[in-house]
């Protein structure tokens, strides 16, 4: 399987994900979805995250699950 071909499933089971949590009452966010170096070096000096090499530089995404919030 190429990468596109695995990038195209990943996101086709993320939207499945979405939309199940949603069915059982759930409100999904995105946290976020792309960051850059220069923001992830920002929370870095103030102490939201311990490494310049986050996740969200390199193409990973947040997602956040709330049940009964108003």
């Amino acid at each position: 399987m190429s990468l596109s071909q695995e990038q195209a499933a990943f996101l086709l089971d993320a939207c499945k994900l979405i939309q199940y949590a949603t069915e059982q009452g759930f409100m999904v966010t995105g946290g976020e979805l792309a960051r850059t170096p220069e923001q992830q070096a920002i929370y870095v000096k103030t102490g939201r995250s311990k490494t310049l090499n986050s996740r969200e530089t390199q193409g990973g995404w947040s997602l956040s699950a709330f049940k009964n919030r108003v």
